[in-house]
C-alpha cells in the first residue's frame, strides 16, 4: 500500500530546511496519478509547497526546499553564494530514484519570498541543469494568483533544482554566445583563459570596460583596449573564478552601453 499526504497549508506543513527530505512513493501511470500537493517551506513563516503530476513510469520522487537560490550546487547541495535579484529566493528541489519520470510542477511562493527586482508579471520557470547552469525552462509570463503566487510547466524529465525568475535574473545563465545589438560575447560559458568582444559594426573606439561578479565585486575595473584586431577584443579572464560576471561596457563619459552576463566554468 502506499501512503498519503493530507492536507497541508499555510499553518501546517512540512519544514526542509536543506536537510530533511519528503519522499513521494508510487507517483506515475499506473498508480498515483494527477496532481500531488508537497507541503513544503524552508522557513516556518514562509509555506512554499511544490505540486508534482508524473505521467511517465511510476517511481518514488525526492523534494525539499532551501530558503535561497544559488548559483552553483553540487549534487543539489548549494556549492557557493546566494543569489540576491530577479528572481524568487527560494530553490525547489526534485528528484527521482530510477529514469523514466515525465513531470509537471507547479511551485508556489509569497510575496516576501520575492529578491529585489523580481517581476512576477513577467517570469519563468528556470531549471539547473547537470551542465552546472541555470536554464530556463519556458517563456515568460505572468505568475498565477494574488498572493500566493505560483508558476508551472511541464515535460520535465530530468531532475535538480528549479526556481522562478524574471527578466534581468542570473536564472537562466546564457549557456550560448550573448548577442546583444552588434556586440557579441563568445565562448559563453568560457573555460580557457580569453573571452572574445566582438564588436560587429559598433565603434569601440573609447569605451570602457569593466568586469564585476553578480554581488557587485570589480575583478577588472579598465579592460585594455589596444589589443582590439579587426573589430574583436580578447580579453584575459584567466584570473577569475568560476561563476557568473557581468560585462559592462560603458563610453568615455561613463554612459553605460551594455551589460552582458558570461559564466567562466
Amino acid at each position: 500500500s502506499l501512503s498519503g499526504i493530507y492536507g497541508g497549508n499555510s499553518t501546517s506543513y512540512m519544514l526542509t530546511n536543506g536537510l530533511g527530505r519528503v519522499f513521494i512513493e508510487g507517483l506515475g501511470t499506473g498508480s498515483r496519478t494527477g496532481n500531488v500537493l508537497v507541503p513544503v517551506g524552508a522557513l516556518r513563516n514562509s509555506y512554499t509547497p511544490i505540486t508534482l503530476n508524473n505521467t511517465g513510469t511510476p517511481d518514488t520522487f525526492m523534494v525539499w526546499v532551501y530558503s535561497a537560490v544559488y548559483q552553483y550546487y553540487f549534487y543539489d547541495i548549494p556549492t557557493t553564494t546566494t543569489l540576491n535579484t530577479d528572481a524568487v529566493g527560494r530553490s525547489w528541489i526534485v528528484e527521482e530514484f530510477h529514469t523514466g519520470g515525465n513531470l509537471a510542477i507547479t511551485m508556489q511562493w509569497n510575496a516576501s519570498d520575492e529578491l529585489p527586482g523580481f517581476d512576477r508579471t513577467q517570469c519563468f520557470v528556470s531549471h539547473y541543469t547537470k551542465a552546472s547552469t541555470w536554464k530556463q525552462a519556458g517563456p515568460p509570463g505572468p505568475a498565477t494568483g494574488t498572493g500566493p503566487y505560483s508558476m508551472s510547466m511541464s515535460g520535465f524529465t530530468s531532475f535538480s533544482p528549479f526556481g522562478v525568475g524574471s527578466a534581468g535574473s542570473p536564472l537562466p545563465v546564457n549557456n550560448v554566445p550573448v548577442n546583444n545589438d552588434n556586440i557579441i560575447v563568445y565562448p559563453n560559458p568560457v573555460s580557457g583563459p580569453v573571452l572574445y568582444i566582438n564588436f560587429a559594426n559598433t565603434t569601440a573606439k573609447d569605451m570602457n570596460i569593466s568586469i564585476t561578479d553578480i554581488v557587485g565585486k570589480t575583478w577588472n575595473e579598465h579592460v585594455d583596449m589596444s589589443a582590439i584586431n579587426a573589430g574583436v577584443l580578447p580579453v584575459n579572464v584567466s584570473l577569475l573564478p568560476q561563476g557568473v560576471y557581468l560585462l559592462h561596457i560603458a563610453d568615455n563619459t561613463g554612459a553605460a552601453i551594455k551589460t552582458i552576463r558570461f559564466v567562466k566554468q
